[in-house]
Formats: structure tokens, sequence, C-alpha cells
């Protein structure tokens, strides 16, 4: 299920997106706030095999787009979606964006149209995201989409050899209509 915004085009990840990937999450800007290491190119493979396997599975569990710049077709991060609990109807949002893109907005519209179309064609109740406390660009994401700050969990994740803090965003279902529905009223 491809999606469209005004300047990307999101679509299911493809087993030969894992160069172009491996090449932006291995850079240590990106792997600072990341649980995980620089991924040799076998790992990435596989990574990427992982991702597509899982877009067959049902019951489906996780919905991760690869994020392309429309003006060059070129593939500039992810966002996607964890179901985290089926039953309560939870589900977790992740991205990562290359670094020169970072500030543009690329992420928070790709966001938007995971979150909205999730929402719509999942069934969802919540959708909540975490970051690192330093994370200050991820955070503005977050508040862009309108997700609220439920708060600080003080060492709650091991990741790489530390104890890492984590902040936690949240928005409803009801939330989101109601802002989707006081956006569209007002750019009328």
């Amino acid at each position: 299920m491809p999606l469209e915004t005004e300047r990307l085009s999101l679509r299911p990840h493809r087993a030969d997106d894992w160069a172009v990937v491996a090449a932006y999450a291995n850079h240590p800007d990106l792997l600072r706030y990341r649980p995980d290491d620089v991924r040799s190119p076998e790992q990435m493979q596989a990574h990427l095999q992982h991702l597509v396997e899982v877009q067959q599975r049902e019951p489906r569990t996780s919905y991760h787009f690869a994020v392309i710049l429309e003006t060059n077709q070129r593939l500039i991060g992810w966002c996607g979606l964890v179901i985290k609990d089926r039953e309560r109807q939870i589900a977790e949002l992740g991205y990562d964006l290359d670094r020169p893109y970072w500030g543009l907005g690329y992420m928070t519209e790709a966001a938007r149209a995971v979150v909205g179309c999730e929402f719509t064609t999942l069934n969802l109740h919540r959708i909540f995201a975490e970051c690192h406390p330093a994370n200050a660009a991820s955070m503005r994401i977050m508040q862009k989409l309108g997700t609220i700050y439920e708060g600080h969990l003080r060492e709650n994740v091991w990741v790489k050899g530390n104890w890492w803090d984590t902040i936690i965003y949240a928005i409803l279902e009801h939330e989101w209509q109601a802002r989707t529905c006081s956006t569209n009223t007002h750019r009328k």
C-alpha cells in the first residue's frame, strides 16, 4: 500500500534497498540515538530481507515504508509502525532520515501520512513513539504530529552498554481526528 504526500512517496521496502539504507543508517549522527551499531553489508541485506518478509505475514504487525523524494526518486529514509498490542489497538511509530535531509520537514510529512493512513486502515486506538531525551529533532517531529508528551522513563532500556532514558509521546485516534478536522477547516 504506497502512500503519497506533497513531496514524497512512501512504498514498502524492497530487498534491493539495502545499500542505500546502509549508507544513511550507518552514519554516526543517526546512530547516536539508535539502539543498534554499524551494520555490515550482510547484516543490512538480512535486515531488509526481513522487512520484506514481514510485509507478507498474516496477521501483519509491521508497516515500514521507504521514504522516496519525489523530485529525484531518491530513497531518503523510512517511516513506519509496529503493532505492539493488536487487541488494544496500539502501535509504535518509528523513523530514520538520511542526514542531508534533516530539518526540511520531510520526516514530519512522512510520519503524518503514515499515522493518518494507519489510524484509518488498521483501526488503531493509540500510536506512541519513544526517543532519547537528547534527540530534540525527533521530539519536534512528534510535537508537530500533535502527539502528547506522556513522560520521561529513567534508565529503562539497556543500549550499547549503558542505561538510556526514553521520552514517550502518544496520540489517540480521536485526538488525531480532531486535529485533522481542525487543520482541514483552517485550510479552507
